[in-house]
């Protein structure tokens, strides 16, 4: 593990973070480049490392908006078949992407959509993503 920053706007936090977490992200922005997904944001303990002090967590949460199927039903199938496809695996309830296990949540209420909608912009490293509010961790 090494340690990594979030940047917003002169705010940096430091945080502990794997040695791809970089990788990682630009793997997610792609996804939502291409429209596997519709937006995202960190969550859970990496996202709450924005806020407090550096804690050591084990995998990667991500709040997810899924484009609308026509069965009306939620599924991250589309996300786990095009990491499939780039030779991302599952292992468990996660998808080891360059090495960190990522958990995807679709949001499915007001709540999340809102947590999501208002997620705070951030720079790691070099690479933009978002991280949910404190308010919504």
């Amino acid at each position: 593990m090494l340690t990594g920053f979030f940047q917003r706007k002169g705010a940096t936090r430091r945080f502990f973070a794997y040695a791809n977490m970089e990788a990682t992200l630009t793997i997610l922005n792609d996804l939502e480049h291409d429209e596997v997904m519709s937006r995202y944001a960190i969550g859970g303990a990496m996202g709450a490392t924005f806020y407090v002090e550096p804690l050591l967590t084990f995998d990667l949460d991500i709040f997810v908006l899924l484009p609308h199927t026509q069965s009306g039903l939620l599924t991250v199938s589309p996300i786990d078949d095009a990491l499939r496809t780039c030779g991302y695996h599952e292992e468990g309830d996660c998808v080891s992407i360059e090495g960190i296990p990522v958990q995807f949540s679709p949001t499915d209420n007001a709540v999340l959509e809102e947590a999501l909608a208002e997620a705070c912009e951030v720079f790691y490293e070099s690479t933009p993503t978002r991280v949910l509010r404190a308010g919504h961790l």
